[in-house]
């Protein structure tokens, strides 16, 4: 059977969102992020690495910015107030050096636009769009510390096993004084 780009796309998004969440190993093309990584590099990231030595000092702040889509099933139920995004929201009320934004498109298989980003990451926007990296699979979460990407996962999954618990590590990091 072969399916219309749009159809792939949203076939691929789904079965991403099902079961895949742990970031493990992406080429630094691969929406990782970060300015850090030169665009023509093709040296693997290792996220884990990333987390483990990143340094966060007391004013630094924590973002992250999750990818979502108006028709996914899995990123409506992350929104939902027991989901992740009711967790992350009462989570910043009590750690004012964390942030978090929803990038939302309309539909899985669109395109994100710059638009939709924050003022303060269009230079991820920027990155991404240039190496043709605008339609993430969804949802998708990017913790972001000093303008780096230190930590991608992809997953409904992936929210409860490896991002919140590295939001977490690196907002106590933060309060321990960036140890």
């Amino acid at each position: 059977m072969k399916l219309p780009v749009s159809g792939f796309r949203l076939f691929l998004s789904c079965v991403l969102a099902l079961g895949a969440g742990v970031p493990a190993v992406r080429a630094a093309g691969d929406a990782s992020g970060g300015p850090d990584i030169e665009a023509g590099s093709r040296h693997k990231v290792d996220f884990a690495d990333r987390l483990a030595r990143v340094r966060v000092g007391p004013g630094d702040e924590v973002v992250v910015l999750v990818h979502s889509a108006k028709d996914c099933v899995f990123c409506q139920r992350w929104k939902g107030s027991l989901g992740g995004q009711g967790e992350i929201a009462r989570y910043v009320d009590t750690h004012p050096g964390v942030r978090y934004y929803v990038v939302e498109r309309s539909r899985i298989a669109d395109a994100e636009s710059g638009d939709l980003y924050p003022r303060s990451l269009a230079w991820l926007y920027d990155k991404r769009s240039g190496k043709g990296k605008a339609n993430l699979a969804v949802p998708s979460y990017d913790v972001i510390v000093r303008h780096k990407v230190v930590w991608h996962a992809f997953g409904y999954s992936a929210w409860d096993k490896t991002v919140f618990p590295a939001v977490r590590s690196l907002a106590g990091r933060r309060s321990a004084g960036g140890d």
